[in-house]
């Protein structure tokens, strides 16, 4: 079934997902650590800052990137060839953002309290 990625976004914002990627390399957000598969990791929206420099020209000043955590940018979540779709309400979710890049999307496993 299809989801809206609006909605998927509402919940990587809320802090309730984690991801972990679906096609052969996994992304870590700057290129320095693909690798093939990988460990779920806590979902999250990635909101870097901008300042325009003395000629004028914006830069990054920040970019809100975590370690270990799938760093998610919000075009991710609207690109023009992207969509997302679930086998049922409660998930695993697929965000498709592009040709080749795909992740794979659940809520956050509820901790295990010892007795």
């Amino acid at each position: 079934m299809t989801i809206r990625r609006d909605w998927l976004k509402r919940q990587v914002e809320a802090g309730k997902m984690e991801a972990r990627c679906d096609l052969d390399i996994e992304h870590d957000g700057n290129g320095s650590n693909d690798s093939y598969g990988g460990p779920w990791r806590g979902a999250r929206l990635s909101t870097p800052k901008y300042a325009r420099d003395g000629n004028g020209i914006s830069r990054c000043t920040d970019l809100d990137f975590i370690d270990g955590q799938m760093n998610f940018d919000a075009f991710d979540f609207r690109s023009s060839s992207g969509c997302a779709y679930a086998d049922s309400k409660a998930g695993p979710f697929t965000l498709h953002v592009h040709s080749n890049l795909c992740y794979t999307l659940r809520f956050k496993q509820a901790m295990e309290v010892a007795a």
